[in-house]
């Protein structure tokens, strides 16, 4: 009776295994290493996403894996909504800075894997992408300057995140921390938290504003140089300082 179960029970398994196009059970190392994405999933009302169990790579393509997983989508009710092929769709009329968690279930309750996603617009959160520098103007006199090396990446998150990368390369980033940036006001503060390489003289609070779409200035803010000149030298961000950035996403 047993061994009759026990069949059933497999043959069960391999009919929902074949119905969702999914692969079970997977080995162990290939199970620890599933993941749903590097960080928050950050989208804007209206917008959907597929997400994927996957194998995550800083030097290659993403590995999809095809998991058995059951999927879920928290908190319910509140504008977000994933059906069982882990399709997620947000309804348009969701809240800016919303916040969800979705979860995949995997093979039963061998594993699990979350991860957030925030709701954002561009009107409410209008820093969020990433930013190259174009031009700076000196702290001193506001003539315009130009760097040696001009920084290739800006990157702000909605989820209220920032960095900054002088030379982009698969994850890596120079320094990265918090902001606030006060829409009405224009007003920004940044704070960094960590980093791989810190300028000593740095300065977080200042002023922004969007030219146009595509164009961000900052002013009061000081970012640093990726060369510092050393001990002892005059900081650099003395003065009221000024860069101009153009949106590359």
């Amino acid at each position: 009776m047993k061994a009759a179960l026990l069949l059933l029970a497999l043959f069960v398994s391999s009919c929902v295994a074949w119905a969702g196009d999914c692969k079970q059970p997977l080995d162990g190392e290939t199970l620890n290493r599933l993941s749903l994405g590097w960080d928050d999933l950050e989208l804007h009302p209206g917008d959907s996403h597929q997400f994927t169990p996957a194998i995550l790579s800083t030097y290659a393509p993403s590995q999809e894996v095809p998991a058995c997983a059951t999927w879920k989508v928290e908190p319910e009710g509140k504008g977000a909504t994933i059906n069982s092929t882990g399709l997620l769709s947000l309804d348009p009329r969701t809240p800016p800075r919303s916040r969800f968690v979705v979860t995949a279930d995997i093979e039963q309750g061998r594993a699990q894997r979350q991860i957030a996603v925030v709701v954002y617009t561009s009107q409410d959160q209008p820093l969020v992408g990433y930013w190259r520098e174009q031009s700076r103007f000196s702290c001193i006199n506001q003539n315009e300057t130009v760097s040696p090396q001009p920084i290739q990446e800006l990157e702000f998150k909605a989820k209220g995140s920032f960095s900054v990368t002088w030379v982009p390369f698969e994850v890596y980033r120079d320094y990265w921390g918090s902001y606030v940036a006060e829409r009405s006001s224009g007003s920004l503060l940044l704070k960094i938290e960590h980093g791989n390489y810190v300028p000593e003289d740095f300065r977080g609070a200042g002023k922004f504003r969007l030219i146009d779409k595509t164009t961000l200035e900052l002013t009061g803010v000081y970012l640093g140089e990726k060369k510092t000149s050393g001990h002892g030298a005059p900081a650099l961000s003395v003065g009221k300082c000024r860069y101009l950035f153009a949106r590359i996403h």
